[in-house]
């Protein structure tokens, strides 16, 4: 399980630093609130297609999904967002000794999950929140501990 401090870092990397997603904006939608339900699907597939038919299907779906969310960050972020987001993870009360575009990526992973949580206490149906569910335990093993 991830502790407030990485929950507030990972909160931070997307919304303060990349500014990928706004959850208090009322008036313009970010990158994430514009694509949420394609995100969203994405991740259930490829959490379910690997949790299917691989043997190691945890470490199969954070790889499958680490490209995702490479492509979320590049595509959503600016460069200027994106340089700035570098140096802010570098600091070192931050993760100065991690590669900057991974732990950008784990962070935004760790928001993702979360947000999908939520989304779907909302919206969808008991198997979709025990697909989020699952892969929220499985995402608090592998990336929990940065």
């Amino acid at each position: 399980m991830y502790n407030s401090s990485e929950l507030e870092m990972a909160r931070q990397a997307v919304t303060e630093q990349l500014k990928l997603d706004d959850p208090k904006s009322s008036n313009k939608k970010t990158f994430i609130q514009q694509h949420q339900e394609e995100i969203f699907n994405k991740l259930e597939l490829l959490y379910t297609t690997y949790t299917t038919k691989e043997k190691n299907h945890e470490f199969a779906f954070i790889a499958a999904s680490l490209p995702l969310i490479s492509g979320i960050i590049h595509v959503g972020s600016t460069i200027q967002d994106y340089e700035e987001a570098t140096e802010w993870i570098q600091q070192p009360e931050n993760m100065p000794n991690a590669d900057p575009s991974s732990a950008l990526s784990a962070l935004t992973f760790i928001y993702l999950v979360g947000q999908g949580i939520q989304y779907t206490k909302d919206h969808a149906n008991q198997e979709k929140q025990k697909i989020w569910n699952n892969m929220k335990e499985l995402v608090d093993r592998i990336l929990g501990h940065l």
